[in-house]
């Protein structure tokens, strides 16, 4: 029994677990209605963090591997899975769906794929949002958070079942539907194509009485959705929460002014993106592989207030080798 095994598990041998159980409760939730996926805060989340990895240059001599194709799916899987696991064969990466780990005393992992005879060791690129300690894999924004991405995942389940209401309009009118001046009110109604028709009151009831009478003429009444403003306001805090749990600034997404949209967007390429592509860089020297990644194209926005840095830095007393290399407008030596 390994370190890891003794500290976190007690001694006890390593829990064997049949998922059969929870593929039955998924499949039951499923049937419910009480399932709750990927909300669109998340997938805006994985598509801009994977839009921005695929924009990335490669640099290094395994550069070829990491292709915008390989560099946009580990950007979709660390918000979505929390964790992209990637064997090289040959001149290309393969994507790693389903392993095996397990933690050994020297504080490595031990990879596996497969069962029976086609079961096999593996020496992977893996590369993880954060690290459970315990289980050696990777852990995503929202699955370190599962009760924030439930609540916005039902919310938006259920306002979209509430959207799919049936859409209509009722035109009440007195009882009687089979009369014959109803069935001409039909055929009047469905022909008219922005034309006037003359018709018969409903003052009258249709001929059954003033006390049996509606007190408007067709006057038609609207079904639809009707979502309450405080559900609204909970799914809009739902998915802002989600948004800023996954490292994109909420506002990229929210009404803002471009000053706004500017220092959203190198925050999110400064405090999200780069450390996520160092992480990547990592796992791939972890594997033996060594890249480098360029974010200059993504950066080209933040060009203005590199240069004002730069000015600043200067008129302080910087040298300017050393300013240019301070505010980002040339990488360090």
């Amino acid at each position: 029994m390994n370190f890891l095994q003794r500290m976190f598990n007690g001694g006890k041998q390593p829990e064997k677990r049949n998922y059969t159980d929870a593929i039955t409760q998924a499949i039951i939730q499923q049937a419910n209605g009480t399932a709750a996926g990927i909300s669109g805060a998340q997938e805006i989340a994985a598509g801009q963090v994977s839009r921005a990895f695929a924009s990335c240059a490669g640099g290094g001599p395994d550069s070829a591997l990491f292709n915008p194709l390989v560099m946009a799916k580990i950007g979709r899987d660390l918000i979505e899975r929390g964790e992209s696991v990637w064997e090289r064969h040959g001149a290309m990466l393969a994507w790693v769906q389903s392993y095996d780990i397990q933690p050994m005393t020297d504080g490595t992992y031990r990879y596996h794929v497969g069962t029976g005879n086609r079961r096999r060791s593996l020496s992977p690129v893996h590369v993880r949002y954060a690290f459970d300690a315990i289980s050696g894999r990777g852990v995503g924004p929202l699955q370190a958070a599962p009760q924030l991405r439930q609540w916005a995942a039902n919310l938006e389940m259920r306002m979209s079942e509430e959207g799919g209401a049936p859409v209509g309009y009722l035109l009440p009118i007195p009882t009687g539907g089979d009369d014959e001046s109803v069935e001409q009110l039909r055929t009047d109604l469905g022909g008219l194509k922005g034309r006037t028709a003359l018709v018969e009151t409903t003052a009258a009831g249709y001929g059954e009485g003033r006390a049996a009478a509606p007190h408007e003429d067709y006057r038609p009444r609207r079904i639809g959705p009707a979502i309450p403003e405080g559900n609204v306001e909970a799914f809009r805090a739902a998915q802002l929460a989600t948004l800023a749990a996954c490292g994109v600034p909420t506002e990229l997404v929210e009404r803002s002014d471009g000053t706004g949209q500017r220092e959203a967007w190198r925050r999110f390429l400064h405090g999200t993106v780069q450390p996520l592509g160092r992480l990547a860089v990592q796992a791939a020297s972890d594997a033996g592989l060594s890249i480098e990644l360029d974010w200059d194209a993504l950066m080209a926005s933040d060009i203005a207030g590199r240069a004002r840095a730069f000015g600043s830095l200067v008129q302080g007393g910087m040298a300017e080798a050393e300013a240019a290399r301070v505010s980002g407008l040339i990488g360090a030596d």
